[in-house]
């Protein structure tokens, strides 16, 4: 190593730097110096002292600077030794005005590094001291703005949007300011949506768990009745079978039953034909024994003349007697059997017109047990054809239950699977409303000005609107049926779509008079519009009524009337039931917007709303 004591002797403040930017020697002259601007200086200290650390400083031969109100002029030459390179840096009186150009060049170059916390040194000079006492507090209020803007970035970068402006800033930093500002009521909205949304989310998840455990229970509980109804359709299906044979059989029966029956018919209507036989018979032998009965008369009536005529003829006619007497008493004894045999052939005949009676009243009952028995065999056929389709109809519900089955233990598997995967969403909703709250919120509940002048000027139009819908049902320039008919027909030819109702049209007449003047009163509006319950907007600003071009594009951000906003955003507008909603979003023409909206009830009915879109800038 070189032994740089000899510069000991020397009066110019010198010290020796070596490659590794290390201070390894320091004179006496450079001591003193050291001592008389700062008591505990160190090796290194005088380095930070001339600003070693700029690199311009460090490649210089040469280089001014101010310190401790002293002007120096820095000289450095480097020395060669044993493949190490050493700067002897001289600190040699400067002078002033170079001093001082040096220490606006270290500013500029500081600035351009992003530093703006920086004391310039001065000189002795007055002239110099006021300049840069100015530009010194120049930076000090620079660095106090940029402090603050570096504060509100710190709490946005810690996820605290809780920022606080700083009154009075303008220019490119009040402008840096309000884009941050902006920025931060944004992010304000949509995390404040996000944890509304999450917290619905939430809730209704836990809901939905609820209902589909009751689910999941009652489909358990559905698959055992079907498993158990399966069981007793089986069991029905056997018993309808044993029902079907045995109804078969019966048919048999009564078939074989009406056979016997016709046959007794048969023969009892043969016994009546038999029975009127023998009566006509007997009829007949009546008359034969009447004719017998004549014959014994008219033979009595010859005997008794021939008993005279042989009483008159005496002695000759005895014999003729005797023989009229045999007659007489033959005729006697044939009238007695042939009424013997009347009384038999009568009293039979009475028994065979009462065994006709019986026969044909058999016959009625044997006819009424046939009628009876074709009915019943009709009867049990129909049973027979009922119990088969009533078995056909079985074998068709044990299908339907076997599918119904199929379906109902599938039914199940998805209950339990909606059950995961309901508890993955909640999970997930958890999940979501956890990582919002690591956002800090402003307590109030707008995190800008305008949303609060938005919110009074919605509300207020939209009971101006109210007012004169109620005032046109009164004087009968619609009815409360029209105004309230939600039906849209669509405008042929338009694209985007565009719907006539009924009361667009009344719209049109009134709504720009309310609506115009809140676009003319703020330039920040974009629009300020009326919306029906469904989100369709009848009437439009005149700045989005432009006549149709039938380009898509064109019509799409010039022609915005007569559509219906069915959005995420403009889906709400017209239902919700909230004082006034305040949403961020980005608009199908690209801008990002704020649409701050407020509900319109007309008497005492919820119609739509009042929507009014703004940027903040």
């Amino acid at each position: 190593m070189l032994d740089f004591t000899l510069y000991d002797g020397c009066i110019t403040p010198i010290f020796v730097i070596d490659k590794n930017d290390e201070v390894v020697f320091i004179n006496r002259a450079c001591r003193q110096w050291l001592d008389d601007i700062h008591p505990r200086w160190s090796n290194q200290g005088i380095l930070a002292a001339i600003g070693w650390n700029n690199r311009s400083v460090i490649n210089a031969k040469s280089y001014d600077f101010i310190v401790h109100g002293q002007a120096r002029t820095l000289s450095i030459e480097n020395i060669a030794y044993e493949n190490t390179t050493y700067r002897i840096v001289n600190l040699l009186k400067g002078n002033e005005d170079h001093a001082l150009e040096s220490e606006l060049q270290r500013m500029q170059q500081l600035i351009k590094a992003g530093h703006v916390q920086m004391q310039l040194q001065a000189t002795d000079s007055e002239l110099a001291q006021r300049v840069l006492l100015h530009i010194n507090n120049s930076l000090d209020q620079l660095s106090a703005h940029l402090s603050g803007i570096c504060k509100a970035v710190n709490l946005l970068s810690e996820c605290d949007l809780r920022i606080q402006p700083i009154d009075g800033l303008e220019g490119h930093l009040g402008s840096l300011q309000t884009k941050l500002l902006i920025t931060t009521a944004n992010l304000t909205e949509s995390i404040r949506q996000t944890m509304t949304s999450s917290d619905t989310i939430s809730e209704t998840t836990r809901k939905i768990i609820v209902q589909n455990n009751d689910l999941s229970k009652r489909t358990s509980e559905q698959a055992d009745a079907v498993k158990q109804t399966r069981v007793n359709m089986q069991q029905l299906n056997e018993w309808v079978s044993d029902t079907v044979e045995n109804a078969e059989e019966a048919n048999s029966q009564g078939r074989q039953t009406a056979q016997i029956t016709e046959t007794g018919r048969e023969a009892v209507q043969k016994v009546v034909r038999s029975m009127e036989g023998i009566n006509q018979s007997a009829g007949e032998i009546t008359d034969i024994i009447e004719m017998i009965n004549d014959i014994s008369f008219q033979t009595n009536i010859l005997a008794l003349n021939a008993n005279i005529e042989a009483a008159r003829a005496g002695e000759h006619g005895r014999s003729f007697s005797v023989v009229a007497s045999e007659v007489r008493k033959l005729a006697g004894d044939s009238a007695d059997a042939a009424r013997k045999i009347k009384f038999l052939i009568e009293r039979s005949y009475e028994m065979s017109h009462e065994g006709i009676l019986l026969a044909e009243d058999a016959d009625k009952h044997m006819q009424q047990i046939l009628s009876g028995v074709n009915k019943t065999s009709q009867q049990i056929h129909a049973i027979m054809l009922a119990a088969h389709k009533q078995q056909q109809g079985i074998r068709d519900a044990n299908e339907a239950i076997s599918r119904i089955d199929a379906i109902t233990q599938d039914n199940h598997q998805q209950v339990s699977l909606l059950a995961e995967n309901t508890a993955e969403l909640e999970r997930q909703a958890n999940y979501l409303n956890d990582a919002s709250k690591i956002f800090y919120l402003p307590q109030s509940q707008f995190s800008h000005e305008m949303h609060r002048i938005a919110m009074q000027d919605a509300i207020h139009a939209a009971q101006q609107v109210a007012r004169v819908f109620e005032e046109c049902i009164r004087r009968g320039k619609i009815t409360t049926e029209d105004l309230f008919n939600y039906h849209y027909t669509e405008i042929e030819n338009t694209s985007p779509v565009k719907y006539n109702t009924a009361y667009d049209a009344l719209c049109d007449e009134l709504l720009p008079v309310i609506q115009e003047p809140i676009l003319d009163n703020n330039p920040a509006y974009v629009y300020a519009i009326v919306a029906d319950f469904n989100g369709y907007v009848p009437t439009h600003n005149r700045r989005f009524s432009h006549p149709l071009s039938g380009n898509y594009n064109a019509d799409l951000a010039a022609n915005r009337t007569k559509r219906i906003f069915d959005d995420r955003v403009g889906a709400l507008v017209g239902n919700h039931t909230e004082t006034y909603k305040l949403q961020t979003y980005r608009r199908d023409t690209g801008e990002l917007m704020f649409d701050m909206s407020a509900p319109i009830y007309v008497k005492q009915q919820h119609w739509g709303g009042l929507r009014i879109g703004y940027r903040i800038s």
